[in-house]
């Protein structure tokens, strides 16, 4: 009778035992399950909020890259208004440069009109006088002035000059333009006064 009571004991405990892992197991793999979904909603958790970051990063990028592009044409169009109401100039070093590229012409006859009443065009037409003059040029002096409102710096030879004025002609516009200031070559119709003129004008 004894053994039959510890017999069903051993049974009995054993069967607890069984249930007892069974819930073990169980809980395990809930708890598995449970850190699995968790770091699964951590994970996308994560990504929205690198995909958030990042969005904003590309749009602060983007409104840095314009506000730089705006600053860079706002600085242009300063450039360009002051180059456009600076006086043109010579310094010395360029004059002297000018004064070398044309001294192989010295004997040359010229002339030049400007508007006396202006000062930016009247004091390059000096400058400009004074570079050909140091150079061997012979100013002929005219009593008229440039009328109306014309603009820029016109070299005028005329069409019957020969190639040696000519070629003093393109030398001086040459030489002018590469210190800045623009200046065009024309050909005069008629064989007028001398055989250069210089019309020096408003700045453009």
């Amino acid at each position: 009778m004894i053994r039959k009571i510890r017999s069903m004991d051993v049974e009995a405990a054993n069967t607890a035992f069984k249930l007892l892992a069974l819930v073990a197991t169980g809980v395990t793999f809930l708890l598995g399950a449970g850190a699995l979904w968790t770091e699964v909603l951590i994970t996308r958790t994560q990504r929205a909020e690198l995909a958030r970051l990042a969005k904003e990063l590309a749009t602060a990028q983007t409104g840095l890259a314009e506000q730089q592009a705006r600053a860079a044409s706002a600085e242009m169009d300063l450039l360009a208004l002051q180059t456009k109401l600076s006086p043109r100039v010579l310094t010395p070093e360029q004059q002297e440069r000018i004064a070398a590229e044309v001294k192989p012409f010295a004997g040359l006859v010229f002339e030049i009109m400007t508007y006396p009443g202006d000062a930016e065009p009247a004091a390059l037409a000096k400058t400009i006088t004074s570079v050909l003059t140091a150079a061997g040029w012979e100013l002929r002096p005219v009593k008229g002035t440039l009328l109306g409102s014309a603009t820029g710096l016109v070299v005028t030879v005329i069409r019957e000059a020969d190639e040696k004025q000519r070629e003093a002609a393109a030398t001086l516009v040459s030489a002018l333009n590469t210190e800045g200031i623009t200046a065009a070559l024309a050909v005069g119709a008629l064989k007028i006064g001398v055989t250069i003129k210089i019309q020096v004008a408003k700045k453009p």
